[in-house]
């Protein structure tokens, strides 16, 4: 997987500390065509799904959970 910004307690402390972490959030979340950043209920539920019969076929893949923020970065 890979992951964008995610949404944490750890991450809402860190940007209420430091104005220029809220601003590097805040900027990750502009840059995602879904304007927003990924909490890690999402990612665990990716990682369920991933982990289920349903994807018993998957294989192989970078399966990326970022609101879109590759694509905004050009990735």
């Amino acid at each position: 997987m890979r992951t964008g910004v995610l949404a944490s307690p750890a991450l809402e402390a860190a940007a209420g500390e430091d104005p220029a972490v809220a601003d590097a959030v805040g900027r990750a979340a502009d840059l995602a065509p879904l304007r927003g950043n990924a909490d890690v209920g999402e990612v665990a539920g990716a990682v369920a799904w991933l982990a289920s019969h349903d994807a018993a076929y998957v294989t192989g893949i970078v399966l990326p959970l970022d609101s879109g923020l590759g694509i905004g970065l050009g990735l």
